[in-house]
């Protein structure tokens, strides 16, 4: 069964295959795909864009919710502001 979660997170750091996400409610960090098959043109055009420190308004999917600790998918994402303090480079 899938998890989703929606909330604020500060883009920690960019690697190859995914973004490490800090949610800013809980202050645990998620991993999320830069690119999974659902992704359309779009979306794929934001996450390049992304830069560390960016916050978001995102809603995030996890395939299984007795693997928390896996990779997750973005569903959806608004950039709502920039802050470096949360940039992890």
């Amino acid at each position: 069964m899938a998890q989703i979660r929606e909330t604020r997170f500060a883009v920690m750091r960019l690697n190859e295959n995914d973004i490490d996400l800090r949610d800013l409610d809980n202050m645990t960090i998620v991993s999320v795909e830069t690119e999974h098959e659902y992704y359309d043109e779009d979306m794929a055009d934001q996450i390049t864009d992304l830069s560390p420190g960016d916050i978001l308004d995102a809603q995030i999917q996890g395939e299984d919710v007795l693997q928390p600790n896996s990779i997750w998918r973005f569903l959806r994402f608004n950039v709502i502001g920039h802050n470096r303090m949360w940039a992890d480079e």
